[in-house]
């Protein structure tokens, strides 16, 4: 029987997570720099077309400094606690990536190579399992975790009702 592989699965978790909130960061980032820009570039250094004369034209126009401030307050306000938690969930990472890879199980050990992206010649080479043995094993997981997903849904479904 396979190793539950919980623990597994939430570090699956964990690293979307941590690259969900990576992008919203620089996201973030990236609004607080055009931000900077609006206020502070000289006449012509950024394009932008001005919408409240008759005729359009495509001359620059510097956002107001107090304005730009605000929204750059804003953007700080916002990026402060995204990674403060980010720093969180990374030392999160880093000590479960130390205790599963302690993990002596073999199910563990191929869940979690496989989570990092790992072929099953690599595992079975670093394990020094045959590689029929490590892709039963593999096979083995995916069913489980399948099955552990639609436990997931139906669980969450009953809980709802």
């Amino acid at each position: 029987m396979v190793a539950d592989l919980l623990p597994i699965t939430v570090y699956q978790d964990l690293c979307k997570e941590i690259d969900v909130l990576y992008m919203r960061i620089r996201q973030l980032e990236n609004e607080r720099k055009y931000y900077v820009k609006m206020c502070t570039q000289h006449r012509g250094m950024i394009g932008a077309a001005n919408y409240d004369e008759e005729k359009v034209s495509h001359n620059f126009t510097l956002m107001p400094f107090d304005r730009a401030y605000e929204h750059i307050c804003i953007i700080d306000n916002k990026l402060q606690p995204l990674k403060k938690i980010m720093a969180d969930k990374e030392y999160v990472k880093t000590e479960m990536e130390k205790k599963i890879s302690s993990f002596e199980s073999v199910d563990y050990l191929v869940a979690y190579y496989r989570v990092q992206g790992w072929s099953l010649v690599e595992i079975a080479d670093k394990l020094g399992y045959s590689i029929g043995y490590i892709r039963n094993i593999s096979s083995k997981i995916k069913s489980q975790k399948s099955y552990m997903r639609q436990f997931r849904i139906k669980h969450r479904r009953d809980k709802n009702m």
